[in-house]
């Protein structure tokens, strides 16, 4: 995906692009995305993820908050992964006119098992 041999193959514009787990594998990030925006036809959509962010961390510090654990390491780890986060934001934007992003909500998850638990 990386060669330039590749993209010069692919002339035909596509409704739906789809790069998942693709990033995390790609030591130029910023040229597959500019490369997918490119192959983009009007209108269409490209998908990817790692973009370093999830609701992961939120569910982990609750989850230490309740044990009574420090969460100094898991508020530092939520910090930079958000500066992650934001930067391939910014790469998207750059490439892409319009962004909808979507995380998965563990934090949602957690708390409606946690009052299902309570409430028995």
């Amino acid at each position: 995906m990386e060669e330039k041999a590749t993209w010069q193959r692919i002339t035909d514009k596509y409704d739906y692009v789809v790069a998942h787990y693709l990033l995390g594998f790609m030591e130029d990030r910023e040229r597959l995305i500019q490369r997918r925006a490119d192959t983009l036809a009007e209108g269409g959509m490209f998908s990817c993820n790692g973009a370093e962010v999830s609701r992961e961390g939120d569910f982990w510090k609750l989850a230490l908050e309740n044990m009574g654990l420090k969460t100094d390491f898991v508020t530092a780890q939520i910090a930079e992964n958000q500066k992650r986060f934001d930067e391939f934001k910014t790469l998207l934007e750059k490439y892409f006119s319009r962004i909808r992003i979507r995380l998965k909500n563990i934090l949602e998850i957690f708390l409606q098992e946690k009052e299902k638990l309570l409430l028995q």
